[in-house]
């Protein structure tokens, strides 16, 4: 009779374990699946899709930290004699500012398209001297004086005085508006001395390549 409860009393436990493993419901089939961190699926794949704030924060070539939503600012790569702005830069808004050293500090520019075409100019105001031109409304504007120019030929609008007659020449390739600058500094110094007209002659220094300012008009 001892035997007989023991045994009993040992069986019990052992039954209800086996019972316990082998019936109950297995409630890890019903959690939902871990969530996919770094870029992987619930299956563990991998999807190729980059974060908003990498792609909203990396850096653009060739803008400048000058740069505001109202006024683009390119940084130019300048090598020997050829001044080169991505044209990434150059369409970011209808005009750009930009500048290039010259012999008496900083020279600056603000370069636009008309009909498809860039034209640059120095951001000096032939009239009153002032240095911050800009590009409003269509035309060439002078904060300083109220003074307005013809973006396509520089000529003042209802002034007597305006930009030098011509163009610097500046060409689209590989990415790149390109302009010489020597032509830049031709360009800038007569619109600071007040000449009527762009240099014409072989304005190309030894070395640098290219036609300088032979095609200003």
């Amino acid at each position: 009779m001892f035997r007989r409860t023991c045994f009993t009393l040992l069986v019990a436990p052992l039954l209800a374990v086996s019972l316990s493993c082998s019936g109950g419901v297995d409630t890890s089939s019903q959690q939902p699946p871990p969530t996919p961190t770094n870029g992987e699926t619930a299956s563990g794949a991998q999807q190729s899709i980059e974060s908003p704030s990498e792609v909203e924060g990396a850096p653009i070539i060739g803008l400048s930290s000058r740069t505001t939503p109202d006024h683009i600012w390119a940084e130019p790569v300048i090598d020997g004699g050829a001044v080169s702005i991505p044209l990434a830069v150059t369409t970011m808004g209808d005009h750009f500012h930009f500048e290039v050293p010259g012999p008496s500090g900083p020279m600056g520019f603000i370069a636009y398209q008309v009909d498809g075409a860039f034209h640059i100019r120095a951001a000096h105001c032939p009239g009153c001297g002032g240095k911050d031109i800009d590009y409003v409304a269509g035309v060439l504007a002078c904060p300083d004086c109220g003074s307005t120019f013809s973006p396509s030929t520089g000529a003042g609008l209802g002034v007597n005085w305006g930009y030098p007659e011509g163009s610097i020449p500046a060409s689209v390739s590989d990415g790149f508006l390109t302009s010489l600058r020597h032509s830049l500094t031709v360009a800038y110094d007569r619109t600071v001395s007040g000449e009527e007209t762009l240099y014409k002659g072989p304005a190309t220094p030894q070395g640098t390549g290219g036609g300088g300012c032979s095609s200003c008009g």
